[in-house]
This record gives structure tokens, sequence and C-alpha cells, in this order.
């Protein structure tokens, strides 16, 4: 049931963090202790604490992924990721998923837990965790942010809001409804004014429909 009390609502937001959170750090706990079973071994001893979480962050690790990202965050700014867009998608705190293939896109993890998503060796988008930085949103189609939708459906859902120009925001809108009909479950924003102007768009408002490559993953 949907909570209509703006301050039980801004409430709710904050324990479902809180939980997230919690679950992160247990999840951390249990790497570590996955990284001490297996470094009582002699032959992997070479390894230190970091490589091989980078190693397992490579590899799709939900939990050393969310490592890298907080040791970037106490790192100096200059050593991160460089910003990319405007043009965002905001999720929740620490909303950690391991890479999705995406058909024409390529993927690789950075060191502070960012993975970048390249198309013909050209940067497209980054998955922060906590946003999805989209560039060139409008070309092709608005491919990039059909793209950024089938990251964002793969969250948690507790935090999924556009943010950036009103022509990207208005654009990112009208594509959630094309995005909705195409799928089988409903992609819904936690935008009250946002969520209302997909519901308010009518057919004949819209641009030609998209046909989405049912869907974007790859098999």
């Amino acid at each position: 049931m949907a909570v209509r009390d703006p301050l039980l609502r801004k409430l709710a937001y904050h324990v479902l963090a809180f939980e997230r959170e919690k679950a992160m750090a247990e999840l951390r706990l249990k790497l570590k202790e996955e990284w001490e079973n297996w470094y009582r071994s002699p032959e992997n001893r070479r390894l230190s604490y970091r490589v091989w979480v980078e190693q397992q962050a490579l590899k799709g690790d939900k939990a050393a992924i969310s490592q890298l990202r907080g040791w970037a965050y106490q790192a100096k700014r200059d050593e991160r990721t460089a910003y990319l867009s405007d043009t965002v998608i905001e999720c929740a705190v620490s909303d950690d998923i391991a890479p999705v293939e995406l058909k024409g896109y390529t993927h690789h993890i950075h060191r502070d837990g960012a993975i970048v998503y390249k198309k013909e060796g050209i940067t497209q988008m980054i998955d922060r965790g906590e946003t999805i930085e989209m560039a060139r949103p409008f070309e092709n189609e608005g491919d990039n942010m059909v793209a950024g939708l089938h990251l964002a459906e793969q969250k948690s859902g507790e935090k999924r809001v556009f943010s950036g120009p009103r022509e990207y925001v208005e654009k990112a809108c009208s594509l959630v409804r094309d995005f909705n009909e195409m799928g089988q479950t409903a992609l819904r924003l936690t935008d009250p004014i946002q969520q209302k102007r997909v519901c308010e768009m009518r057919s004949q408002d819209k641009p030609a429909p998209i046909v989405f490559d049912s869907p974007n993953l790859t098999p």
C-alpha cells in the first residue's frame, strides 16, 4: 500500500536506505571472510586483499563492486571515474547491481566500482550505484535512455527519478510509457510528478512508438 503522508514516506525511505546499508555491510563482512579463507592457502598469498577484491568485482560480484565504491568515496576526487553527463537516473543509496549485458554495448568495471558502458569504444553510460549517467540521450531515438531504463529496472526500485534538463525529463517520461507497454512488468518512477506525467501522456501526444529489441538485453 502506498504511503500518502510525505513525512512517513520520507521516514520509510530512510529505513529502507539503512536496511540496504546494513545488508551491504554484511555482504562486505562475508567478502572479508571469504578472502581470509582463500588466503589461508599458501599459493594464494601473492595477492593482496585489494587486488583480490578487484578480481572478484571484475567477475561481477556485487559485494566486491560495493567495496570498490566504498574505497573510492574515501579516495581523492580526481582518482574517481570522470563525470559523464547531467542527464541522470537517480537510484537508491548503494543501489549496486552486477554489470548488465546490453545488446550493442560493452562494459568495463573501473577500480572505483563505476561500471562504464561503451558503444564502438565511446562511453555512453556510467552506473555508479546511486546514479546512472547517460551521454547523448537524444541520439538514435534515445538508445542510451532506453538502455538506462533497462539498468534502472534491475535495481531495487526504492528510488527511480529522472534528473537533468526539462527536455530530457519529458523525453525520458515518454519512453517509460513505451517501455512499459513492451515489457511484462511496469517500471514505476518514485517522483510523484514524473509518474503522473507518465500516466497522463496520451498516445496522440507521443512520438512514433519505439521498437525495443525484446528486450534490449542480450540472451
